[in-house]
């Protein structure tokens, strides 16, 4: 359940970082710096990130911004399999 949580949360923060960055790009106010985006993404917010992304229509012509968001996906699908087929893996990997 916690997981849900995390990943609900992270994902609702990274695509509201996205749709503030695309109003302020907009409005000529000041942006997100891209750093903390693709932070945003890796931390657990790509599929926030993606829809975002999709329905905004910001972002799309960086490569960079879309093989970030895949990889972060990936990574965070995979984690997430590892970790709820072998809740000891973590375990073991934090240490």
């Amino acid at each position: 359940m916690n997981t849900v949580l995390y990943y609900s949360v992270a994902n609702l923060i990274c695509f509201a970082l996205f749709a503030w960055d695309k109003w302020a790009a907009r409005t000529q106010q000041r942006r997100i710096a891209e750093f903390n985006l693709h932070l945003s993404c890796l931390l657990g917010g790509a599929l926030g990130a993606l829809i975002a992304q999709q329905l905004l229509r910001h972002k799309t012509k960086k490569f960079l911004f879309t093989l970030i968001i895949y990889l972060s996906i990936a990574l965070h699908s995979i984690l997430i399999i590892a970790i709820s087929n072998e809740p000891s893996l973590l375990h073991y990997a934090l240490s």
